[in-house]
Parts: C-alpha cells; structure tokens; sequence
C-alpha cells in the first residue's frame, strides 16, 4: 500500500474510533471549548522597542503569544528546518503520521527513547489536552489532531503552533524568540541560531545553551542534521554554521524590560490597530526615574509589614517520597519560573540540603546553599545560581501594588504589580479587589450635588436599613463608635461608615453607581446596587481607582489611563484615543471632596503617614477582615495609588489598614520623589489654591477629640449667622438632637426607593472599612 493510502486508512480509522468513542455508547469526552480558538493563530505578532519621552531606551517586549508571525518575516530556513526535525511528513499525514509513531516504537525497543508525535499533535496536546501520560489521553489527541487537520487546514494550524510555542526566557511565540535569545530580530540571525531556536523547542530549560551547552550544541547539530537531509540547506551551510558558537559573545541576554512596563504596555495592545510587522517603536509615558522609586517603595511597604520567606511547604510524606513528577507538579503553582528563577526543596536543614527542578528530567540535589534565613524541611523556595552553587530568594508574605498618574491627562509615569517581580509577573494593578472605603469620596461627592452642604450636621450614629431586597443592613464604624452630630467633611475625615449608610441610605446605590461607573472606577453594569457598596464591598483595581480620583483632582473630568504617547509601525502612527470630556462631578463639588480629602490627610485617617503640611488629598480604605488596605492620594498634578494584601486574599497581619499599611507607601514615594527633584507636583503651594481649603469652612481646623459620645467643637460665628438666616441654628443644641436620633421609636431607616437590583441573589458581604 502507497503511504498516501496508509495515511487515508488512518484517517478512516480515527474517524470510526472518533464516532465510536465520543458518541452517546462511547467513553471518551471530548474537551470544551473551541478547537479552532485554540489551535490557530489571533492576529499578527511583534516585537515593540520600548522608549521614554526623554528618549531613553527601556528595552523591548514581545507581543508574539497568540499571534501570528507571518513565514515572511522569519528566517527562511526556520519553517522547513522545524518540519524537518519534528514532523518531516508534515504536508502529507493528516494529523497523525503512523510512520512516525512506528519509527519511535522501534527505536524505544532498542532502548532509544523519542515521540512520534506530529506538530498537529504536539500543539493539541499544549494548547488542550496536557501532558497526562494515559492512553485515553493520546488517543484523544489523535483524534482531535485528525478532525483540525481536516477542519483547518495544515496552514493554519502551522501558523497557530509558531505563534504559541515557548522558546524559554519569557518568549511566546516565535516572533520574540531571537530577540529573547540573541538580542536580534528576524533578519539579523542566521542559519546556526535558526537551528539552535528550533532545537530549544524541544524543551528550552534543557537545551538553555548557557546553563547546559554541550546539550544545547548536540540539539542544534542535529537539527542542522536534519536540515541537510531533508534538503533546507546544504552541507556546507550546515559545516559553517557548526562551527559557530552558540551565542555571539554578548549577544546572548537582550536587554529586560520591566515586568510591570511590559505588563502595562501588552495590556493596552491587546485591541491595537497596528499593521502586521514584526517591529513597532513605543514611546511610553513611564518614567524610568519614577518607576525606580515606586517599585523601591512597594517591596519595601510589603516586606516591613509581614516579611519574606518560603513560597509554600510541601506535605512531609511528598516531600520525603523523591516523586519528581508529584513533587513538581506541588511546586509549580507556588513559584512563576518564567522570570528565571527555579524552584527548590529543602530535604534537609544540617547542613542545608536541597532538590532542584530546574524544569526538565529527575530533582537534582544540591548542598552548596546559601539561605535568606533559618530554614525547615518541606518548604519550597525560588532559587538562582550563584557561583557554584545556589542562592535561595524569600517569597514575600505580603504584596503590593502602587501607581503614579498625571491627573489631568491618565497618563502612568509609573507602576508596580508587586514586591518582588522574580518571584511572580502576576499584575496586582490590575488585579479586582473589594476597595473598602476608598470609595466614599464619591458618595460624598453625590451627596453635595443632591444639596448637601460640606459642614451640615450628620449623625454617626448606627441603625439599620432595610433594602429595596427587604433585607435589613445594619453596618457599624470601624472601631465600632458613635460620636453623635459632626460634620459632613468630619465624616468623611474619619471614615464613618454610620454616615456613609445613612448617605446611600437616602440616595440609593444607583445614585453611586453612576457616578462612579461614569469616573471609570467601574465599567458601566459593574458596581453592585447594593447598599454595602457604599462601604467598598464591589471589586475594582488599583488603576482603575487612580483614574477616580485623577476625576476629582481634574475638575470633576474623566481621564483614561494609558502608557504610551505613540506607538509607530510600518509608517503608521497609533497615538491613544483620547475620549470626549465626560463630566463626572461639577468643578464646585470636586473643589469641595478635595477640601474635605485634604482633611483626610491632615487630621484625619490618614495623618499618621504624612507630615505636618501633607501635600497631598486622600483617602484611606480597609476591607473586611483587614484582607486588603488602600491609600489613593492626589495633587492637582499628580494621583499616587496604593494597595497592600495577600494573593490568597487571606487577613493581614497586626490588623494593618490603609492607614498603617498603604498610605505609608505613599509617602514614602513621595519623598523619595522630592529627593530626586521629581515631586513639583507634589508640593506644598506649588499649585495655585493648593492645599485646598474649605472657602466657607464652619469649623477651625484644630477639631478636638470626640468627648462623653459626641464630638465637641467649636462653631465659626460667620458660620452661625448663616444658618440663622436661614432659619435655624444647627449648632444650638446638637448632643438634643443625637439624644433623639438614638432614642427614636424605629431605629430602622426608610427604605429607599425601589430599584433594579441585579444582584438580589448574590451573598452581601458587609466589610468593616476605616
């Protein structure tokens, strides 16, 4: 029989196994999910050259994961040599090549051990199935491979395959891959590292040709084996190109962007327009001065709260049974090794010994250790080299994340997704947490443009509410206190959550959704219509939140935030879409909550952290169970955004808040900033009406200490004459009036009006916020 009628039976074959298999008497389920999504290419791929306003390079990032690199911007060789080593009947088999799997069964007879897996498999088995090592496993994968040959073609499955392949060193894709490797782009490599790129396919920990040359030479000489044989070059190219070496001296670590720029750039290209090049030039509103002083400022507000140390502990018995597929399997999720680092298990701690996975083959114990500390057996740590031996990196307990923004244009001049970005490239600016009362501001805000003034008498007195759901809310004070008649802006200064029910009570959560969908805390539909939202309980994320309070530092305008001033490819200029003027809040009521944050950061909440003539407005917000901590300051120029927690969302430690947690990483960035002459936007009188002040402020600003259950103050006379002019004196008897609020016959407050509640159903949590 001609291989073509071999292939057709196995097409035949597979296709009866399928039917017979999948179907209503079958045992096999086939994955959800699209087929079609997963194996093929979502758009072009590139490589972006980052740099500052100033010009200053800040290395490159590769937006090649998912997308297609095109074979015409490739090195010729690359696509047939890839064929040539790893499914040389490619264009032939349709899905499976029965060949290929009869040459590696005879050659694991004689005890050589290779696949026989098509490329068509291998990316089924990446992108769908896994790596589980069961015969339902691979006949699935023969099956699928089989249906997306026929269903997809052998083009596109090839290109979806180049654009998701890992090629180590953070690369996705093939695009980046000798950028990541070489420095290089496409056309600047030649035939002996197009080989050495293929050959680290197979496993790029392994075939690392820094860490594991004779390994990585061996791969790449038998690719360019492979290559003459099937024709793609000739021997004498290949002669040539072995006697390269593997990476041209100082060519071999292009220069490393960071993280969280990368982060922050990819996220805004997920949607770009750009034309299919493989080159771009980014020029990024992050300063590099900046983003220094905030990532500095970040590890060090994680580690003074709670430390580093172990990633995670493993089960004495799995620690102890030398399992290297358990154990690693146990490791995987406590340590990102894209950034570098590997992982290591400590066996023993006198002296201190360990097992390494370094990604690829058995654990490799190592004794020559140095520790950040006391160690105990079990506990899995990141490790890199050092000298001749390893040096072990403490994960933080606690993480972080902070952001500086221009207020009136959302531009970032810098931010941070976390403490320490080798061990983990996980985003937390991004990342959606309950805000606690960080959130306030714009209920107060709502409320001074349904008529109330800054200095009207509120109670900060408990009670409960019923809601439109006909569920009875009763939230309390942080500190469960009752001070009786303050101010609005007192309120807001201590964070009183009494205030905050009473203020949505009487409003309605539409009311604050609106306002705060509309300054982008929230995308529209995304707050919860619930009253508890109006002590933080709906998730939003660091950015997000500084571009609420760019709003009120602006004037009351919406601002979009963005990392770039002008992206160009191919001749053509991308500049960031700047949105229509959406008014959030008029400019009286912005002018008025940055008053009233001022305070914040004078006497109230947030004072500790700050000094005498803080330069900047804010607000302070803890969640329940004090599981996250948030201070968002701003000047007229500048927002400063920060949040501290756990990635396991578990409590933090000494009952920390936004005050004793976050606000002080805001400070401290601040002052770093002055230092560096960085910070005119942050200084105090540097900005005409700055700080601001209360212009018809009832109360002098030295408010003493609540006494006897109410707060004793002292009313300004002008402040008096007014009211009595309007008919009343508010400040006659307050503590009368706190006595009948207290002893009313029906402590429950009205209802507000009926609303559409979409999220009826959904568990009310009612976090306890400073």
């Amino acid at each position: 029989m001609s291989e073509a009628g071999i292939y057709a039976l196995t097409k035949a074959l597979l296709g009866g196994v399928s039917a017979l298999m999948t179907g209503p008497f079958g045992t096999l389920d086939l994955p959800e999910g699209s087929v079609e999504a997963a194996l093929t290419a979502s758009g072009p791929g590139m490589v972006i050259e980052l740099v500052s306003e100033a010009g200053d390079p800040m290395g490159r990032v590769d937006r090649s994961n998912g997308g297609s690199p095109g074979a015409e911007l490739l090195h010729p060789a690359f696509v047939p040599g890839l064929i040539a080593t790893e499914d040389a009947r490619f264009h032939e088999h349709p899905g499976v090549d029965p060949f290929a799997i009869l040459s590696a069964l005879a050659d694991r007879s004689g005890g050589r051990v290779r696949g026989g897996s098509s490329l068509t498999q291998q990316a089924v088995k990446n992108e769908i199935l896994g790596n589980s090592r069961t015969l339902e496993r691979k006949l699935l994968e023969a099956i699928i491979s089989v249906r997306a040959v026929h269903e997809l073609g052998r083009d596109r499955i090839l290109d979806g395959y180049l654009s998701r392949s890992w090629f180590g060193r953070g690369a996705f894709g093939t695009v980046g891959a000798p950028h990541a490797w070489f420095g290089k782009t496409w056309d600047e490599v030649g035939v002996a590292e197009t080989a050495l790129l293929i050959g680290l396919l197979k496993g790029p920990a392994r075939y690392d040709p820094e860490r594991n040359p004779e390994l990585a030479r061996a791969r790449r000489d038998a690719v360019l084996t492979r290559m003459v044989a099937e024709g793609v070059i000739s021997p004498e190219t290949a002669q040539q190109a072995r006697a390269e070496p593997l990476i041209a001296p100082g060519g071999s670590r292009a220069e490393r962007v960071d993280p969280w720029v990368e982060s922050a750039v990819l996220r805004e290209l997920e949607t770009s327009p750009l034309p299919p090049s493989d080159q771009a030039r980014a020029t990024l509103t992050i300063d590099p001065d900046w983003q220094g002083i905030v990532q500095e400022a970040v590890s060090w507000g994680a580690g003074r709260i709670d430390g580093a140390g172990a990633a995670g502990v493993l089960p004495a018995d799995l620690a102890a049974s030398g399992d290297a597929d358990r154990i690693r399997a146990a490791m995987a999720p406590l340590i990102d090794t894209s950034t570098l680092v590997g992982r290591a298990l400590i066996t023993g701690t006198d002296p201190v010994r360990v097992l390494i996975d370094r990604g690829f083959g058995p654990l490799e114990p190592e004794t020559r250790v140095s520790t950040p500390g006391p160690v105990r057996v079990g506990e899995v740590y990141a490790y890199r080299r050092s000298g001749d031996g390893i040096e072990l990196i403490a994960a933080p307990r606690v993480n972080a994340a902070a952001i500086v923004m221009e207020a009136g244009t959302g531009a970032i001049l810098a931010v941070s997704g976390g403490a320490n970005p080798e061990m983990s490239r996980f985003d937390r600016s991004m990342a959606k947490r309950q805000v606690g009362s960080s959130i306030k501001p714009f209920l107060w805000a709502r409320a001074l443009e349904a008529g109330y003034r800054f200095d009207d008498l509120v109670p900060d007195v408990r009670a409960s509410y019923v809601t439109p759901t006909g569920e009875v809310w009763s939230p309390q004070n942080y500190d469960r206190s009752e001070t009786g008649l303050i101010p609005l802006f007192v309120a807001l200064e201590e964070s009183s959550n009494n205030v905050a029910a009473r203020l949505i009570d009487q409003l309605g959560p539409v009311a604050l959704a609106e306002i705060t969908e509309a300054a982008g805390v929230y995308a529209p539909g995304e707050m919860r219509r619930h009253p508890s939202s109006a002590l933080g309980a709906s998730e939003s994320s660091l950015v997000a939140m500084a571009a609420g309070y760019a709003a009120i530092a602006n004037g009351g305008v919406r601002v979009t935030p963005h990392a770039y001033v002008m992206i160009e490819s191919d001749g053509a200029v991308l500049i960031p879409e700047q949105p229509r003027e959406v008014p959030v809040m008029t400019r009286e009521t912005a002018d008025l909550v940055s008053s009233m944050l001022y305070g914040v950061t004078v006497r109230g909440t947030a004072a500790r952290a700050f000094g005498p003539q803080p330069p900047i407005a804010g607000k302070t917000g803890t969640t329940q169970s004090h599981r996250d901590a948030w201070f968002i300051g701003f000047s007229p120029d500048l927002v400063v955004a920060v949040w501290v927690g756990r990635d396991d969302n578990t409590p933090l430690p000494a009952r920390s808040t936004g005050a004793s947690a976050a606000a002080p990483i805001a400070a401290r960035i601040i002052e770093a900033a002055e230092q560096a002459g960085l910070a005119s936007g942050f200084s105090v009188g540097g900005s005409e009406g700055w700080p601001p002040r209360l212009l018809e402020a009832g109360y002098a600003p030295g408010l003493p200490p609540a006494q006897g259950g109410a707060l004793v103050f002292e009313p300004d006379p002008e402040a008096r004459r007014r009211a009595m002019e309007a008919g009343g004196d508010p400040f006659k008897n307050p503590q009368d009036l706190f006595e009948q609020i207290r002893s009313g016959p029906d402590p429950v407050g009205t209802p507000a009006e009926p609303q559409v509640d979409p999220w009826a159903s959904s568990p009310v949590t009612d976090p306890w916020s400073e």
